[in-house]
């Protein structure tokens, strides 16, 4: 049987905007697994939590260039921590848990969770517990997001959970997807839905309001068609995005995308080119209109 490795991995990335490459190197990865058997395996380092089938799929195999902008928001991605994962029947039942520094979010919804590296180390505070599993009883669905390679109808369910407690506060979030491929098509859809509760009632100071419950939700959908080959993929997803169930504010938007792909070496050298908008369905409305040409390399 086979025994697998992984070590600390340096990725660079370059970003270009206002006209200028900015060029900067970052960690992604930096984790140490083993697996000696399919069932179970192990890791400890910075690596993925096991959230969001959109947030576990690889940017270079995504159908678009981009992630949902909700997944973007709600989902943790990476953070330091020690994971057990494994399969059964070759790929028909997946699992993965565990136990991660704790989580902290960004000022507004839109940035999301810190990263694991600008945290700095949280000694001496709360754990974030996540957990994910997925069925596909037709065998997996491939490592793409896009039908590539064809053939007869696949279809994949997954659910995953978080909590964290903190001394403030407690986070819970939850997410379900269903994705299927067939004959080139590809659906994606996913909802996801969280809630921070303060856990302190008597605020200070006393004359200060009392902390609210914040509950939020989304729900993806995407679907596409690949032809000629699998080389030029059509792609269209929607967005419905609640930062407050509470309140109808500018918050709750719909957000559209569409766009080509064009495939050189499967998820290795692509080109998409995507436009997206944006509607508020409450509040002021600002123009949101983005037109997105991006050539995509990976080793």
């Amino acid at each position: 049987s086979a025994r697998a490795f992984r070590f600390m991995i340096l990725k660079a990335s370059m970003e270009l905007g206002g006209g200028v490459a900015r060029q900067s190197a970052r960690v992604v990865d930096a984790s140490i697994a083993y697996r000696h058997f399919s069932l179970l395996g192990f890791e400890l380092g910075i690596h993925k939590v096991p959230f969001s089938r959109f947030a576990l799929t690889p940017a270079g195999h995504q159908a678009l260039a981009d992630r949902p902008l909700a997944v973007q928001a709600m989902a943790p991605f990476r953070q330091v921590g020690f994971s057990v994962s494994g399969e059964i029947a070759n790929g028909v039942v997946r699992y993965a848990a565990g136990a991660y520094n704790g989580l902290e979010r960004g000022d507004g919804f839109h940035q999301g969770y810190v990263g694991s590296l600008d945290q700095g180390g949280n000694q001496d505070g709360p754990l974030a517990l996540a957990a994910r599993l997925s069925l596909a009883p037709r065998g997996p669905l491939g490592d793409d997001v896009a039908d590539l390679d064809g053939g007869p109808m696949r279809v994949a369910l997954g659910t995953s959970a978080l909590r964290q407690r903190a001394e403030d506060r407690t986070l819970v979030a939850w997410s379900v997807d269903l994705a299927l491929k067939v004959h080139g098509f590809h659906f994606v859809g996913e909802y996801i839905s969280d809630y921070q509760e303060p856990l302190d009632v008597n605020p200070d100071p006393p004359d200060s309001p009392i902390p609210e419950r914040l509950d939020r939700t989304a729900l993806v959908g995407e679907a596409g068609y690949t032809f000629l080959s699998g080389r030029l993929g059509t792609v269209a997803r929607v967005e419905w995005i609640d930062t407050n169930e509470a309140v109808d504010d500018a918050g709750d938007a719909l957000v559209f995308t569409g766009g080509l792909q064009h495939i050189w070496h499967r998820h290795h050298l692509k080109a998409h080119l995507e436009y997206t908008f944006r509607e508020e369905l409450h509040g002021s409305r600002s123009d949101n209109q983005t037109l997105l040409l991006r050539l995509q390399a990976r080793l």
